[in-house]
């Protein structure tokens, strides 16, 4: 299953990653050390966008509705004099004197704090659409795939005293049995020519393991283009953790 542009949706591939049959996973899409980036399909961006400035203008209502009220406040006899008529004073033996000081109800929102609502309600779908770490521990892996990483800083992650915490943990945890991932920044060219001869490798010798695959496409990298890509920088980033064979 090819899942592009709008279809890479967090529900399309919680679907496609519980089919028993799939045997690798490569997302070539931005990465950080502990999330990915997925789509939002226009409709379910709608949706949430809807939803979120829905909840906004709700609570403005509650606001203003609250503001319409008197309110109540405690203040001196002096105060009470300046600020409020003496038919607004309530001044009993037991009780301090209060003046009734009508609140004045919230303004309405201007275009500009309007077009802001949205933009940070947008923004907040937005970031519903990564794949975080919290997200891919509840995913199952049902068939044990390989998972490619073809993003920069797909493998790297924070060190703890349980070893590096990321993508690369969390994928295995999940159920992965072999992750290849870059530990930093990747250039998109020697990236594309590493990715293809790595699955040619694989696919010309069902037994060769993926760690011989990934030496192969290394060095078909350095080699690339009279040595354009030779220095580590290109190649050197990408490591594969787990044991596998084949695809």
């Amino acid at each position: 299953m090819l899942l592009t542009g709008q279809d890479a949706t967090m529900s399309m591939l919680g679907h496609a990653l519980s089919a028993p049959a799939v045997r690798c996973v490569h997302f070539a899409t931005h990465s950080s050390p502990d999330c990915l980036a997925l789509a939002v399909s226009p409709a379910e961006k709608e949706a949430k966008k809807r939803a979120l400035l829905a909840t906004r203008d709700a609570s403005l209502e509650r606001a203003k509705g609250g503001a319409d009220d008197d309110a109540i406040v405690d203040v001196t006899e002096g105060e009470v004099a300046k600020a409020a008529s003496p038919a607004a004073i309530d001044v009993s033996d037991d009780a301090p004197p209060t003046a009734v000081v009508p609140a004045s109800s919230p303004p309405e929102p201007d275009e500009a704090t309007i077009a802001a609502a949205e933009a940070e309600a947008e923004a907040e779908v937005d970031h519903g659409s990564l794949l975080t770490l919290g997200a891919l521990a509840e995913l199952q892996l049902a068939s044990c795939p390989t998972v490619v990483l073809a993003g920069s800083h797909g493998g790297a992650g924070q060190l703890s005293q349980d070893g590096v915490l990321g993508l690369r943990r969390t994928f295995l945890a999940a159920g992965a049995r072999s992750v290849l991932a870059a530990s930093w920044d990747v250039a998109d060219e020697p990236t594309q020519l590493l990715m293809s001869a790595f699955y040619a490798a694989l696919s010309k010798d069902a037994t060769l393991s993926q760690a011989a695959a990934l030496r192969t496409a290394v060095a078909a990298v350095r080699a690339a283009d009279g040595g354009k890509w030779d220095h580590p920088a290109h190649w050197a980033s990408f490591s594969i953790t787990g044991a596998a064979h084949g695809i």
